[in-house]
């Protein structure tokens, strides 16, 4: 599941043995990265004013028939090269590497583009090292 918000994108994944327990545990996940970004903002005084109900289950407002999904892809891969999986465009926007890192941990993903903002136009990748914390990629010539 991706949400994307006005403070950027949150994502969970799961699998579980049926897919009303895949979307609960799912549900769960987001409610606990979208309630740290409210938390963050709150501290840093960026103000909300939506109320959740955290009781509320996606489960429970689903048919009891589960349905048949098409998770065939070749009709949306067949104007790309064999070796090209998936085309993704996006912004990169402008952030200090605090932020993305904050940025990185909401989506959940190896690494994360962006804008150095201490230094306009600058491109720089954030990733998560296998021994732990985090490094930046700067290109040369920057």
């Amino acid at each position: 599941m991706t949400i994307t918000t006005k403070r950027g994108v949150v994502r969970a994944e799961c699998e579980e043995q049926t897919l009303y327990a895949a979307v609960d545990k799912a549900a769960d996940k987001l409610e606990r990265q979208l309630r740290k970004i409210k938390e963050r903002d709150v501290k840093g005084g960026v103000h909300t004013h939506h109320q959740t109900d955290g009781q509320a289950r996606i489960g429970a407002h689903l048919p009891e028939e589960v349905p048949v999904l098409d998770t065939s892809r070749e009709a949306d891969l067949a104007h790309l090269p064999a070796e090209v999986i998936r085309r993704k465009v996006f912004s990169v926007d402008a952030m200090t590497v605090e932020e993305a890192v904050e940025k990185l941990e909401d989506v959940g993903h190896a690494f994360f583009l962006f804008r150095d903002s201490k230094s306009p136009g600058e491109i720089q990748v954030l990733y998560r090292r296998n021994a732990g914390g985090y490094g930046i990629l700067v290109p040369r010539g920057q």
